[in-house]
């Protein structure tokens, strides 16, 4: 949970793993067959006092098959390397070397630099990273 003020933006990137195991304790024929996640987001209005509820199931044929959008492959690069830089667990075999390789690819319009000056501190982790 947080906040988020009038004008700004956030992305929140998760990953999911999808199984066809059954989950345990629920029927084949439950009503939540297909469901792989529920989104909840709750948000006021500018200057309003009431807040809303927005509530929507995430369905297995919600995913799209084509390829993902440079703005995602970006994201998820920088994602994966605030991963790397915390020495988490979860993405040991993923290099900074992949990293700035995603990035470059899916630099796509960059206007003001910032994904070309994010790449820079990719490559600088690289150069840090190098046993002296």
């Amino acid at each position: 949970a947080g906040e988020i003020g009038a004008g700004h933006t956030v992305t929140a990137i998760y990953e999911l793993t999808l199984t066809d195991r059954a989950v345990p304790g629920r029927s084949r024929n439950s009503r939540f067959n297909g469901e792989i996640a529920f989104f909840r987001l709750r948000y006021k209005k500018p200057g309003g006092s009431r807040s809303r509820l927005i509530e929507k199931p995430l369905l297995k044929s919600h995913i799209l098959t084509d390829e993902p959008s440079d703005d995602f492959l970006f994201s998820s690069a920088v994602a994966y390397f605030a991963q790397r830089l915390r020495k988490s667990k979860y993405n040991r075999n993923v290099s900074y070397n992949r990293i700035l390789k995603v990035m470059k690819q899916s630099r796509g319009q960059d206007k003001f630099s910032y994904r070309k000056e994010c790449e820079s501190l990719v490559s600088m982790a690289i150069q840090y990273s190098r046993p002296k």
